[in-house]
Protein backbone atom coordinates (compact mmCIF):
# COMPACT_ATOMS: atom_id res chain seq x y z
CA UNK A 1 0.00 0.00 0.00
CA UNK A 2 0.95 3.71 -0.07
CA UNK A 3 1.09 6.36 2.93
CA UNK A 4 1.90 9.96 2.17
CA UNK A 5 4.41 9.35 -0.39
CA UNK A 6 5.70 5.90 1.38
CA UNK A 7 5.46 2.93 -0.48
CA UNK A 8 6.62 0.63 1.41
CA UNK A 9 3.75 1.31 4.06
CA UNK A 10 3.50 -1.96 6.42
CA UNK A 11 -0.63 -1.53 7.21
CA UNK A 12 -0.28 -2.73 10.56
CA UNK A 13 0.82 1.31 11.72
CA UNK A 14 -2.55 2.21 10.37
CA UNK A 15 -4.25 1.97 13.64
CA UNK A 16 -0.81 3.23 15.27
CA UNK A 17 -1.61 7.21 16.27
CA UNK A 18 2.03 8.75 15.39
CA UNK A 19 1.16 7.64 11.61
CA UNK A 20 -1.20 10.48 11.95
CA UNK A 21 0.57 12.63 13.62
CA UNK A 22 2.99 14.67 11.12
CA UNK A 23 -0.70 14.93 8.77
CA UNK A 24 -0.96 18.54 10.21
CA UNK A 25 2.33 20.05 8.52
CA UNK A 26 0.95 18.54 5.03
CA UNK A 27 -2.35 19.88 5.45
CA UNK A 28 -1.01 23.27 5.78
CA UNK A 29 1.05 22.86 3.21
CA UNK A 30 -1.59 21.63 0.01
CA UNK A 31 -3.73 24.56 1.56
CA UNK A 32 -1.34 26.83 0.78
CA UNK A 33 -0.52 25.30 -2.61
CA UNK A 34 -1.63 27.38 -5.03
CA UNK A 35 -4.42 25.56 -7.06
CA UNK A 36 -2.39 26.21 -10.09
CA UNK A 37 0.40 24.25 -9.31
CA UNK A 38 -1.92 21.29 -8.53
CA UNK A 39 -3.28 21.60 -12.37
CA UNK A 40 0.92 22.21 -13.55
CA UNK A 41 1.37 18.66 -11.76
CA UNK A 42 -1.63 16.54 -12.94
CA UNK A 43 -1.65 18.06 -16.32
CA UNK A 44 2.17 17.31 -16.74
CA UNK A 45 0.89 13.27 -15.26
CA UNK A 46 -1.74 13.43 -17.36
CA UNK A 47 1.03 13.08 -20.42
CA UNK A 48 2.15 9.76 -18.99
CA UNK A 49 -0.98 8.36 -20.25
CA UNK A 50 -0.30 8.31 -23.84
CA UNK A 51 0.01 5.19 -26.03
CA UNK A 52 3.95 4.43 -25.89
CA UNK A 53 5.15 6.10 -22.63
CA UNK A 54 6.33 3.80 -20.21
CA UNK A 55 3.92 4.63 -17.71
CA UNK A 56 0.75 3.55 -20.06
CA UNK A 57 2.20 0.59 -21.40
CA UNK A 58 3.23 -1.03 -17.89
CA UNK A 59 -0.06 -0.53 -16.82
CA UNK A 60 -2.01 -2.70 -19.57
CA UNK A 61 -1.05 -5.66 -18.68
CA UNK A 62 -2.25 -5.90 -15.00
CA UNK A 63 -5.14 -4.10 -15.93
CA UNK A 64 -6.69 -6.84 -18.00
CA UNK A 65 -5.64 -9.62 -15.72
CA UNK A 66 -7.23 -7.73 -12.62
CA UNK A 67 -10.35 -6.18 -13.89
CA UNK A 68 -11.11 -8.66 -16.50
CA UNK A 69 -11.71 -6.06 -19.13
CA UNK A 70 -10.63 -6.22 -22.45
CA UNK A 71 -7.47 -4.39 -24.01
CA UNK A 72 -9.73 -2.26 -26.04
CA UNK A 73 -11.74 -1.36 -22.89
CA UNK A 74 -8.60 -0.71 -20.59
CA UNK A 75 -7.11 1.14 -23.46
CA UNK A 76 -10.31 3.58 -23.66
CA UNK A 77 -10.67 3.43 -19.65
CA UNK A 78 -6.70 5.75 -19.60
CA UNK A 79 -7.80 7.55 -22.37
CA UNK A 80 -9.91 8.87 -19.83
CA UNK A 81 -7.84 9.55 -17.16
CA UNK A 82 -5.54 11.39 -19.45
CA UNK A 83 -8.38 13.65 -20.11
CA UNK A 84 -9.60 13.39 -16.33
CA UNK A 85 -5.77 15.02 -15.17
CA UNK A 86 -5.68 17.40 -18.19
CA UNK A 87 -5.82 21.10 -17.46
CA UNK A 88 -8.68 21.57 -19.66
CA UNK A 89 -10.64 19.07 -18.17
CA UNK A 90 -9.29 20.34 -14.42
CA UNK A 91 -10.35 24.07 -15.40
CA UNK A 92 -13.55 23.71 -16.43
CA UNK A 93 -14.49 20.98 -13.34
CA UNK A 94 -13.46 23.51 -11.10
CA UNK A 95 -15.65 26.27 -12.32
CA UNK A 96 -18.57 24.52 -12.67
CA UNK A 97 -18.13 23.84 -8.99
CA UNK A 98 -16.85 27.64 -8.25
CA UNK A 99 -17.52 29.32 -11.60
CA UNK A 100 -14.37 31.53 -9.87
CA UNK A 101 -11.45 29.04 -8.84
CA UNK A 102 -9.62 31.76 -7.28
CA UNK A 103 -11.92 31.35 -4.30
CA UNK A 104 -10.00 27.97 -3.62
CA UNK A 105 -6.40 30.23 -2.85
CA UNK A 106 -8.27 33.76 -1.18
CA UNK A 107 -10.68 35.61 -0.47
CA UNK A 108 -12.98 36.53 -3.56
CA UNK A 109 -16.11 39.31 -3.94
CA UNK A 110 -19.08 37.75 -4.88
CA UNK A 111 -22.43 39.46 -6.22
CA UNK A 112 -24.39 37.12 -3.79
CA UNK A 113 -23.17 38.48 -0.40
CA UNK A 114 -21.65 41.97 0.32
CA UNK A 115 -18.66 40.77 2.45
CA UNK A 116 -15.37 38.35 0.21
CA UNK A 117 -16.13 34.20 0.40
CA UNK A 118 -13.17 31.89 0.29
CA UNK A 119 -13.30 27.74 -0.31
CA UNK A 120 -12.01 26.03 3.23
CA UNK A 121 -10.71 22.32 2.92
CA UNK A 122 -12.07 19.76 5.09
CA UNK A 123 -8.22 18.57 5.91
CA UNK A 124 -7.67 14.90 5.78
CA UNK A 125 -10.57 13.38 4.13
CA UNK A 126 -11.21 9.39 3.55
CA UNK A 127 -12.27 7.91 0.19
CA UNK A 128 -14.19 4.75 0.61
CA UNK A 129 -14.37 3.70 -3.41
CA UNK A 130 -16.17 1.30 -5.30
CA UNK A 131 -14.29 -1.79 -6.90
CA UNK A 132 -16.37 -1.85 -10.15
CA UNK A 133 -14.89 0.84 -12.15
CA UNK A 134 -11.24 0.57 -11.43
CA UNK A 135 -10.85 4.68 -12.28
CA UNK A 136 -13.26 5.59 -9.72
CA UNK A 137 -10.88 6.21 -6.84
CA UNK A 138 -8.59 8.15 -8.90
CA UNK A 139 -11.33 10.42 -10.26
CA UNK A 140 -12.66 11.13 -6.52
CA UNK A 141 -8.49 11.51 -5.26
CA UNK A 142 -8.04 14.49 -8.15
CA UNK A 143 -11.30 16.09 -6.92
CA UNK A 144 -9.57 16.21 -3.36
CA UNK A 145 -6.31 17.16 -4.74
CA UNK A 146 -8.25 20.07 -6.65
CA UNK A 147 -9.77 21.23 -3.23
CA UNK A 148 -6.85 20.93 -1.05
CA UNK A 149 -7.80 18.19 1.36
CA UNK A 150 -5.12 14.89 2.05
CA UNK A 151 -6.82 12.04 1.01
CA UNK A 152 -7.18 8.65 1.94
CA UNK A 153 -8.33 6.00 -0.56
CA UNK A 154 -9.83 3.30 0.47
CA UNK A 155 -9.32 1.11 -2.49
CA UNK A 156 -11.59 -2.37 -3.07
CA UNK A 157 -10.31 -5.56 -2.82
CA UNK A 158 -11.53 -5.69 -6.60
CA UNK A 159 -9.31 -2.93 -7.62
CA UNK A 160 -5.67 -2.83 -5.70
CA UNK A 161 -3.24 -2.31 -8.42
CA UNK A 162 -4.42 0.71 -10.01
CA UNK A 163 -4.63 2.97 -7.11
CA UNK A 164 -1.19 2.19 -6.08
CA UNK A 165 0.40 1.98 -9.46
CA UNK A 166 -0.87 5.36 -10.19
CA UNK A 167 0.47 6.35 -6.66
CA UNK A 168 3.80 5.01 -7.40
CA UNK A 169 3.96 6.95 -11.27
CA UNK A 170 3.13 10.21 -9.49
CA UNK A 171 5.70 9.61 -6.66
CA UNK A 172 7.91 9.50 -9.64
CA UNK A 173 6.61 12.39 -11.38
CA UNK A 174 5.97 14.61 -8.46
CA UNK A 175 9.83 14.83 -7.00
CA UNK A 176 8.69 18.53 -5.19
CA UNK A 177 6.49 16.20 -3.56
CA UNK A 178 3.52 18.94 -4.08
CA UNK A 179 0.89 16.44 -4.04
CA UNK A 180 2.64 12.96 -4.00
CA UNK A 181 3.03 13.20 -0.13
CA UNK A 182 -0.27 13.75 0.32
CA UNK A 183 -2.72 10.92 -0.65
CA UNK A 184 -2.81 7.61 1.30
CA UNK A 185 -4.02 4.14 -0.35
CA UNK A 186 -5.21 1.52 1.85
CA UNK A 187 -7.66 -1.76 1.38
CA UNK A 188 -8.80 -3.36 4.38
CA UNK A 189 -11.94 -5.99 4.46
CA UNK A 190 -15.59 -3.65 4.85
CA UNK A 191 -16.67 -3.69 7.43
CA UNK A 192 -13.80 -4.30 9.74
CA UNK A 193 -14.75 -1.86 13.04
CA UNK A 194 -11.68 -2.36 14.12
CA UNK A 195 -10.47 -0.17 11.51
CA UNK A 196 -13.13 1.83 10.39
CA UNK A 197 -13.94 3.15 14.25
CA UNK A 198 -10.43 4.40 14.37
CA UNK A 199 -10.47 6.38 11.77
CA UNK A 200 -13.14 7.64 12.06
CA UNK A 201 -11.51 9.67 14.97
CA UNK A 202 -8.77 10.70 12.29
CA UNK A 203 -10.34 12.21 9.37
CA UNK A 204 -12.60 15.38 9.03
CA UNK A 205 -14.71 14.23 6.30
CA UNK A 206 -15.59 10.83 4.49
CA UNK A 207 -16.98 9.90 0.94
CA UNK A 208 -18.54 7.14 0.77
CA UNK A 209 -19.15 5.66 -3.15
CA UNK A 210 -21.11 2.51 -2.79
CA UNK A 211 -24.13 0.57 -1.57
CA UNK A 212 -26.46 0.90 0.81
CA UNK A 213 -25.26 -1.01 3.62
CA UNK A 214 -21.76 0.12 3.12
CA UNK A 215 -22.57 3.72 3.25
CA UNK A 216 -25.35 2.70 6.87
CA UNK A 217 -21.75 1.28 8.20
CA UNK A 218 -20.15 4.44 7.85
CA UNK A 219 -22.68 6.70 9.31
CA UNK A 220 -22.87 4.78 12.62
CA UNK A 221 -21.14 5.87 15.30
CA UNK A 222 -19.77 9.13 13.22
CA UNK A 223 -17.94 11.13 15.69
CA UNK A 224 -19.62 14.91 15.91
CA UNK A 225 -17.66 17.23 13.42
CA UNK A 226 -17.17 14.21 11.01
CA UNK A 227 -18.81 15.04 7.59
CA UNK A 228 -20.49 12.36 5.38
CA UNK A 229 -20.52 12.83 1.93
CA UNK A 230 -22.01 9.75 0.65
CA UNK A 231 -22.84 8.68 -2.75
CA UNK A 232 -25.09 5.51 -2.39
CA UNK A 233 -26.94 3.25 -4.66
CA UNK A 234 -27.35 4.14 -8.87
CA UNK A 235 -29.43 2.53 -11.83
CA UNK A 236 -27.98 3.39 -15.21
CA UNK A 237 -29.39 1.79 -18.40
CA UNK A 238 -29.33 2.58 -21.81
CA UNK A 239 -31.60 2.85 -24.63
CA UNK A 240 -31.20 1.96 -28.53
CA UNK A 241 -34.03 3.05 -30.92
CA UNK A 242 -35.10 1.59 -34.00
CA UNK A 243 -33.97 5.00 -35.46
CA UNK A 244 -30.41 4.59 -34.06
CA UNK A 245 -30.34 0.79 -35.56
CA UNK A 246 -31.43 1.84 -39.00
CA UNK A 247 -28.92 5.18 -39.09
CA UNK A 248 -25.80 2.93 -38.15
CA UNK A 249 -27.08 -0.57 -40.18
Amino acid sequence: MYWFGNDDFNQMRLLENHSWANLESKKFALYQTPVEKIIDVLDEFSHKWHPGQEVFEKAIGSLIEETGLSRQEVLESLSILRGLLSRHSLIKRLRGEFENPEILDRYQKTPSFFGKVKAILHGVVLHVTAGNIFLSSIDSLIMGFLTKNLSVLKVSGQNKFFPVYFAQALKELDKKNILSDKFAVLSWKGGDKSIESFIKTKVNAIIAWGGEEMVSSYLQDLPLGVKLLDFGPKISFQIVSKKALNEYD
